[in-house]
């Protein structure tokens, strides 16, 4: 998870840790692999890069840190 996401994950005057942690969005972030990186090596180095980037371009964690695209690093 990243502090650059626009998403509020929990709140901890309310909330567990162990509860936001184990949320469904929290544990995407670890197993949540974007399509682009599906064949790629480097996943455990990189991770998809920033993919918080990705929520604030108004996409998900599901696609890869917009970087790529804006550089043309596209497979």
């Amino acid at each position: 998870m990243c502090n650059h996401s626009p998403l509020v994950v929990g709140n901890i005057h309310s909330q567990s840790v162990n509860s936001i942690l184990n949320s469904e969005y929290s544990k995407a972030w670890y197993t949540m692999r974007a399509k682009y990186c599906s064949k790629c090596n480097q996943w455990s180095k990189c991770r998809g890069g920033c993919r918080a980037a990705s929520e604030q371009m108004g996409n998900t964690i599901e696609k890869e840190d917009p970087i790529i695209e804006f550089m043309n690093l596209k497979r």
